[in-house]
């Protein structure tokens, strides 16, 4: 018997390297991937790939975005920049 993914039971109901099932694993996913596509679907729609000097703005948004998506999972974050370079997200988490 198999899964929606085509994988056997006995496969999912080994124990991941940090000790929990596969199940469960798979059940958290399951329970994340809404809201973090949904994210996902925000910062693409943000037109922050740009060279052109009219859409700095745009590139700042979308590094903004990124912070506080970062920050909303208990990173400790910068935004920096190398000169007049585009923004870039820097973020950190104590293991």
């Amino acid at each position: 018997m198999s899964n929606a993914r085509g994988l056997t039971g006995r496969r999912f109901a080994e124990r991941t390297p940090y000790g929990c099932r596969m199940t469960d694993l798979s059940a958290a996913i399951d329970r994340v991937l809404p809201s973090v596509r949904a994210d996902l679907e925000d910062l693409i729609r943000i037109p922050s790939v740009s060279y052109e000097a009219a859409r700095a703005g745009d590139v700042q948004r979308s590094a903004e975005a990124t912070a506080a998506l970062f920050e909303a999972e208990g990173f400790a974050v910068k935004i920096v920049r190398a000169g007049e370079g585009a923004p870039a997200v820097i973020a950190k988490k104590a293991a």
